[in-house]
């Protein structure tokens, strides 16, 4: 096997393609090209933010987002921080979310949406391990109400902060 993991391939793929378009996105008319290099640059940008942050090694990034660039950014970064991705497919329900989310015991979400956002609001079983939502597309909300724990009838809630992609990323 010639790569030890994911972002070796990566790196290389960096360092053999440059310049070259790696992701369009389409504004309007227009096809607007990502470079390999502009995106590697977000890359560690976004791994050097879960490190400021705090991502435990081997800890979850969930990310819940259809198929644009930073999708892969998002992925790939958690993987160069020590972390693993976990994807969860937009269509996904409430329940679907909640049960990944638990599960995959997730320290961070992606979302690319407030649809997306206002899915996981709705969540009503505990998520201990959640410490922060970062949100692709600009929203308003600042943090959402979610359950740490519960008791029989004692239910534990936390405020969970929402941080732009764009303030995250300049955070690393």
């Amino acid at each position: 096997m010639q790569f030890a993991n994911i972002y070796t391939l990566f790196r290389s793929q960096c360092a053999k393609y440059g310049n070259r378009p790696i992701f369009f996105t389409r504004n309007g008319d227009v096809w607007n090209p990502q470079s390999w290099r502009e995106v590697e640059d977000k890359v560690l940008d976004f791994a050097c933010a879960m490190l400021a942050k705090g991502l435990t090694k081997g800890a979850s990034v969930a990310i819940l987002a259809g198929n644009i660039p930073e999708w892969t950014i998002c992925d790939v970064g958690a993987i160069a921080a020590g972390g693993v991705g976990v994807g969860i497919y937009p269509t996904s329900s409430r329940d679907q979310c909640e049960y990944i989310l638990h599960h995959s015991e997730a320290e961070y979400l992606v979302v690319d949406s407030s649809a997306q956002l206002e899915k996981i609001s709705d969540i009503g079983g505990p998520l201990p391990n959640l410490k922060e939502i970062i949100c692709i597309d600009p929203t308003e909300d600042v943090s959402i109400e979610l359950v740490e724990s519960q008791r029989g009838r004692s239910v534990i809630t936390k405020e969970v902060p929402i941080t732009q992609l764009k303030e995250f990323l300049e955070f690393g």
